[in-house]
């Protein structure tokens, strides 16, 4: 190199080459989180994970399935004033 041309960091002050450390170190960065991101998001396309079936011939798991509960002919606590005055007289007691 000759002795009338600088280098490209040759400054008397070193905040060029320190913003462009911190620069490099800020994409670099973006580019690692991004490529993680795409990575995931490929892999759970990829990876989908059957869900099991329950096999319809089985009986037993059939008949749960079908079988409803009745509802109680009477609910237990009317409205929030009835729960608070249970929950006051218990805590007097």
């Amino acid at each position: 190199m000759s002795g009338n041309q600088k280098q490209v960091f040759l400054t008397q002050s070193p905040t060029r080459w320190q913003r462009f450390k911190w620069f490099f170190r800020i994409v670099l960065f973006i580019i690692i989180l991004l490529t993680i991101i795409l990575g995931i998001a490929v892999m759970k396309q990829v990876f989908i994970p059957a869900i099991p079936q329950i096999k319809n011939d089985n009986g037993e798991y059939t008949a749960i399935l079908i079988t409803v509960r009745p509802r109680p002919s009477k609910p237990l606590i009317r409205s929030t004033m009835d729960l608070a005055s249970i929950l006051l007289v218990r805590l007097r007691n």
